[in-house]
């Protein structure tokens, strides 16, 4: 009685570490939260096994083998373009043994497919704010030259969207219509509100170039 007493001493309190052990592991990895970054990750779950990438941002993988569990798990986390989580799935693979009693474990079972669209591709785009706007005009205003207001504007264009009034305002500080429509052309197909276009053809002259305007415009 009182060997099995000191067994049940030293395998109980294991027995109790190793669980609390394994249900840590598996409490930490839920931790993982959409919008999280990826520093904010690896603080939960380490390291990543793998990583890979395409059009959509970045993945990583991680295996785990969590005690007292004869089944590998697999955990795939997905970042968007900005870092940030997107997606989290896990893949539980099951071990098993061979008539040798060796135990094999897959090298890396397939990544799940996502038939995810691109998550940015319907986004809703969203105009210069009017602050920012404002920041944008006045430095287009000090431009000495046509050429450095249209470098400007073709900068600003690569991460910027425009309401239709924003852009008729950023005609004015061109003279002729065909001036006017070169800026337009840089602008025009980030314009979130086309349907608003009167007030920039308000701004040109000829129905010609109002015209030219409508076609350089979102349909």
């Amino acid at each position: 009685m009182n060997k099995k007493s000191s067994i049940l001493r030293i395998v109980l309190p294991t027995l109790l570490m190793l669980f609390t052990c394994l249900v840590n592991i598996q409490a930490k990895d839920h931790m993982v939260q959409r919008g999280m970054t990826k520093d904010q990750v690896m603080q939960i779950l380490g390291k990543p096994d793998a990583t890979s990438f395409n059009s959509y941002g970045d993945r990583w993988t991680y295996r785990k083998s969590p005690l007292l569990d004869p089944d590998d798990k697999f955990i795939y986390i997905s970042f968007g373009r900005d870092g940030k989580v997107i997606s989290y799935q896990e893949c539980i693979v099951p071990s098993y043994r061979g008539n040798d009693a060796e135990v094999y474990h897959p090298v890396l079972p397939p990544v799940p497919q996502e038939n995810y669209p691109d998550p940015y591709s319907e986004c809703q785009p969203y105009a210069l704010s009017e602050n920012a706007f404002d920041f944008l005009y006045g430095k287009v205003k000090d431009a000495n030259f046509d050429d450095d207001r249209y470098t400007l504007l073709e900068v600003a264009t690569l991460g910027c969207w425009y309401t239709c009034d924003q852009c008729a305002r950023m005609m004015t500080f061109f003279s002729f219509d065909d001036d006017k429509l070169k800026a337009l052309q840089i602008m025009g197909k980030h314009v979130v509100d086309p349907q608003n276009a009167v007030i920039i053809t308000n701004k040109l002259s000829f129905s010609d170039s109002k015209d030219k305007a409508l076609r350089m415009l979102p349909r």
